[in-house]
């Protein structure tokens, strides 16, 4: 009989709350990412460009702001249904990439 040198169940227990820490880490950051994108696209679609105050979006004639809500709305307007979708959509897309990159580390290897 091998005699343990560590306690396995709460290495196990240890290892297993960092992977769900690392996971809540990763979903919060894709879910901002996917707002991000979101208020991007709807922005886009609706030309809210022209009313921007950011120069390089009325520039590029398309939103190029760094933060995670269009500048040219009140905040009263952000929260539609339609951005809902579209946040869902962007978040969708988002986690089907991770999924195709994971799959393709764990094919090579």
């Amino acid at each position: 009989m091998t005699e343990r040198l560590w306690d396995v169940e709460f290495l196990a227990g240890w290892e297993k709350d960092e992977a769900a820490e690392r996971l809540r880490v990763v979903t919060k950051a894709d879910s901002a990412i996917a707002a991000q994108r979101a208020e991007r696209k709807i922005s886009d679609r609706v030309g809210r460009y022209r009313l921007c105050t950011v120069s390089s979006c009325r520039r590029h004639r398309a939103c190029r702001t760094r933060y995670d809500v269009c500048t040219a709305l009140p905040p009263l307007q952000q929260r539609r249904i339609s951005h809902q979708r579209e946040l869902s959509a962007q978040y969708a897309e988002l986690q089907k990439q991770r999924r195709d990159e994971a799959q393709a580390d764990a094919d090579a290897k």
